[in-house]
């Protein structure tokens, strides 16, 4: 599991450029690490008892989990079934008592036939420990599953990543596609302990819970111009999918795993400028592995301006406005000292911020972390050079917090480049920033 391992081979798409041109990019399945990029989901507290065999005897605390493949299905099964669903654990009861057309379900969308569309799982808690196991072959049977065994008392960082010592387990489940029901199964890994947002009343509440990422993501190829591309895309736990939730990205040619190349960031539905030439990528589908996208030859993109932010540098108490009110370049970014690809482009920054910095160029970092203290300490630990303002990871992760809203940041790191004139004049990726840095005349 810890080398690649792709599935099928891709083919070159090539991308002319004529207006409202549409064209499908064949995708390849590929199998790695979970990682930042990896598609993620929590598995939703069940109140309707699962008939699971094969339950742990001597634990205190037992909950019941099921994860839908299909949330649709798995709502009109919970329609038809005339009863409502408790999203624990802040006790919300939403009511589906009939009613498929106000949730947006079509015909098209569930079926009455027999359908293993959920994945259930139980997490119990025994001796100050945490005990999950995932029905991963279906057969509602947890004897011959994985026993994951972990403790509870983890800090804020080790729970973020406590999927790292849990084994890779196979998914198998049942989909409807096309009228048919289609087998089909992902791996995964469970994240055993998780960070609530908001912060639980009781530290029950936030052990109990558990989430899962997958390590599968598929690749594909197309040309514009005389420039090729690799695109890489995230499966997102439940399809179809939220716009966003399949996590789509872009690089040079065959290079999506090397970490120095920058990469483009796509939105479906939203268009993005790759080669100089926009491309709007329209829907996918991972059965058919094919994603649908057009050529927007005519599109003219117009400036964005950057929301208006007050605050103060951690360190200093020092006022810091966005944008500036001088005639300055700002480089805004969005990271954490829980967030691992942020503190990899740390010695790049600072080479970065030495290389412009004494050319009016400020750096503004938003650390979304647990405490200002604990930003600080790391700031003076490793010399970090520039301006940082503080919010709360837990308002950032609820979508409380103003500036992570008005910036729309979906991952960490994520960088802004603002003009004098106070409009975004870049965003994405480090590369991004560095590169329009040295596209700009500096005197």
């Amino acid at each position: 599991m810890n080398k690649l391992l792709l599935m099928v081979l891709a083919l070159v798409i090539h991308v002319s450029a004529v207006s409202g041109q549409t064209f499908t990019i064949p995708l390849s399945k590929c199998l790695e690490e979970p990682d930042e990029y990896s598609a993620h989901s929590a598995f939703w507290h069940y109140i309707h008892t699962t008939p699971l065999q094969g339950l742990p005897t001597d634990a205190d605390t037992i909950m019941y989990w099921v994860c839908p493949m299909s949330v649709r299905q798995f709502l009109y099964e919970e329609i038809k079934r005339g009863i409502s669903f408790d999203y624990y654990p802040n006790g919300t009861v939403y009511d589906y008592s009939g009613d498929v057309n106000t949730l947006g379900i079509k015909e098209k969308d569930y079926t009455e036939r027999d359908i293993k569309n959920n994945i259930y799982a139980i997490s119990a808690l025994r001796n100050g420990r945490k005990l999950v196991i995932v029905d991963a072959n279906n057969n509602h049977d947890l004897s011959d599953d994985v026993l994951i065994d972990v403790d509870t008392a983890m800090t804020f960082e080790d729970r973020m990543s406590s999927y790292t010592g849990s084994p890779f387990i196979m998914l198998n489940y049942e989909v409807l596609y096309q009228g048919r029901i289609i087998p089909r199964q992902k791996t995964a890994r469970i994240k055993p302990l998780m960070n609530m947002i908001p912060p639980p009343q009781n530290k029950l509440s936030e052990d109990i819970r558990i989430s899962i990422t997958t390590n599968e993501y598929y690749t594909g190829t197309f040309q514009v111009g005389h420039e090729k591309y690799t695109l890489r895309i995230a499966e997102a736990f439940s399809q179809p999918s939220r716009p966003g939730r399949n996590r789509l990205s872009i690089y040079p040619y065959g290079r999506f795993r090397d970490t120095t190349v920058n990469s483009i960031d796509a939105e479906f539905g939203q268009p993005v400028n790759v080669g100089n030439t926009y491309i709007r990528f329209d829907s996918v589908d991972f059965i058919a592995q094919t994603l649908y996208a057009q050529i927007l030859h005519d599109y003219v993109s117009s400036k964005k301006a950057a929301p208006p932010v007050t605050g103060q540098d951690i360190v200093s108490g020092q006022t810091l406005e966005i944008p500036s009110k001088g005639p300055a370049y700002t480089v805004l970014f969005f990271w954490g000292t829980w967030c691992g690809p942020c503190k990899r482009d740390h010695p790049a920054l600072k080479q970065l911020f030495e290389k412009y910095a004494d050319k009016g160029v400020r750096f503004i970092g938003v650390a979304a972390d647990k405490s200002p203290e604990h930003v600080a300490n790391y700031i003076e630990k490793n010399k970090l050079p520039w301006f940082n303002m503080f919010v709360s990871i837990a308002e950032a992760l609820a979508k409380a917090e103003p500036i992570i809203n008005s910036y729309e940041v979906r991952s960490y790191p994520t960088y802004f480049l603002i003009d004098p004139q106070g409009f975004i004049a870049a965003s994405g990726k480090l590369g991004d920033i560095k590169e329009s840095l040295g596209n700009l005349k500096w005197e």
